[in-house]
């Protein structure tokens, strides 16, 4: 037998750092010394791999002659073409992504592991679909099936007719350098239906992405299942590291089943950038319409829109259901014309929201004049206070940090700025509401740097953040709230 699986590649993890050669030396190791008679080679078992000859029957028993033996099955570089799912519970891996391919020409799934055994590994190959196919990687698709404290290493799941990965129950399950390319419906679909044993407990996607899914249409919405990621009926989910961008019209969905509870989503230093797909639609990063307990930190958040369009760094929508969210030390790229940060289009909401929201403002051309200038514009409803501090100071001079607090109960309004706590400024900064719009003026020469968050009893409608000003935020220390 020869078994000899190729090197990994640099493009098998996002970057080409310590921790993707760690794996790769971890990976050859395992199998390169894994003993021939642990490892069924679908090549040797008749299976051709030139996207041509239909191998699905050799897969099939291989598969199923690797789960009676105890057995792993391997992919050797080459592309299978297969016409009918293969569901099973064996074991696969392959040389790499990109070059151990398993290639559904039908109408059906690409792969179930709906019966999968608990600790189940899969590693190294690609399941690519085609337009008329469904879903490229399934989980628990029939009563019976129980799979959990699965592992993916590096598995791709592209070109197909609906979903990139259905998750369906499958609890204890971890997705390392994973990709979800190109698929028509969501990259990953994370569901929990009426009737099944349990939610999404403990689900975790490691430097992963979900990128260029949701097909082209322009009329994508919300309830359509499009995207890049759409999470429900689940309890303790991370998305840790990597990059969803660029899906048709939202890149992370929460709570699109009704009927199903969501708490304890934590997504963290992950790139995401999404616009609306053109002709006046409605699209960007987060949309929420249930949820609870939703941790969103040091994210690099990117949101802009066409003409005509409207697009969103975060839309809540049925605020009777969206609870806790925790947005913290986030950057914000884009915005423009058809843009806001937030937008709530509930009349009332019982929940608190903490942002914390950097932006550099002022006199920062140098004018010779005060300047007075729009921090953020809100709608004529909602109860919420915004406080933080504007640390400013005219060219070199150390300046100072000034407190400030402003509130809103609908037309009720009020404005306060506090003594420097630390240092002073040549001209204090001052404050105030013009319209809807929360204004600061600066003095002559004055730069300033504002820090704030905010809590509410109620949202206003819309609630739009000058985008202009918009800064890093990720070196905040010592707020004073």
């Amino acid at each position: 037998m020869n078994f000899n699986p190729a090197p990994i590649r640099d493009s098998m993890f996002i970057g080409n750092g310590i921790l993707a050669q760690s794996w790769a030396n971890w990976f050859n190791q395992v199998y390169q010394n894994m003993p021939a008679q642990d490892v069924i080679n679908v090549k040797e078992k008749g299976a051709v791999g030139d996207d041509s000859t239909n191998d699905t029957a050799v897969l099939i028993a291989a598969c199923a002659e690797a789960v009676s033996t105890g057995k792993k099955v391997y992919l050797p570089a080459g592309t299978y073409k297969t016409t009918s799912v293969i569901r099973t519970n064996a074991e696969i891996f392959g040389d790499s992504p990109l070059k151990s391919i398993i290639h559904n020409t039908g109408t059906g799934d690409g792969l179930d592991l709906g019966p999968a055994s608990y600790h189940s590994l899969y590693e190294n190959f690609q399941v690519q679909g085609n337009a008329s196919s469904r879903d490229g990687i399934t989980l628990y698709t029939q009563a019976g099936d129980n799979p959990a404290y699965m592992q993916f290493n590096h598995v791709y799941s592209t070109y197909n007719g609906r979903h990139g990965l259905y998750h369906r129950n499958a609890w204890g399950t971890k997705y390392r350098g994973c990709k979800f390319h190109y698929n028509a419906g969501l990259g990953i679909y994370l569901i929990t239906l009426t009737g099944d044993p349990g939610t999404h407990n403990g689900v975790s996607f490691i430097q992963c992405e979900s990128r260029w899914n949701g097909g082209t249409a322009t009329g994508t919405t919300f309830s359509d299942a499009k995207g890049g990621v759409s999470i429900n009926g689940a309890t303790m989910v991370g998305f840790i590291g990597g990059i969803y961008e660029s899906n048709n019209a939202w890149q992370f969905l929460l709570g699109q089943i009704t009927d199903q509870s969501l708490q304890l989503v934590d997504i963290q230093d992950v790139y995401i950038e999404g616009r609306p797909p053109g002709s006046a639609t409605v699209g960007g990063a987060f949309y929420f319409n249930r949820g609870s307990k939703i941790n969103i930190e040091n994210c690099e958040i990117g949101f802009g829109a066409g003409s005509g369009d409207t697009s969103y760094a975060f839309y809540i929508a049925d605020t009777a259901n969206v609870g806790i969210i925790s947005e913290r030390n986030n950057q914000y790229t884009g915005g423009g014309a058809g843009t806001s940060l937030y937008i709530n289009a509930g009349a009332s909401l019982k929940r608190k929201i903490e942002p914390v929201v950097t932006v550099q403002m002022g006199d920062t051309g140098g004018s010779g004049s005060p300047v007075t200038q729009t921090l953020l514009t809100a709608s004529n409803d909602g109860a919420y206070k915004i406080i933080g501090t504007i640390n400013v100071g005219r060219n070199n001079e150390q300046g100072g940090r000034y407190p400030f607090i402003a509130t809103r109960y609908n037309s009720t309004r009020s404005v306060a700025v506090g003594a420097a706590i630390v240092g002073s400024a040549t001209t204090a900064p001052t404050m105030a509401w013009s319209g809807d719009n929360l204004q600061i003026t600066f003095g002559a020469n004055h730069i300033g740097h504002i820090e704030f968050s905010y809590t509410q009893n109620s949202m206003p409608t819309t609630f739009t953040l000058n985008s202009a000003f918009l800064q890093r935020n990720d070196e905040i220390s010592n707020l004073p709230f």
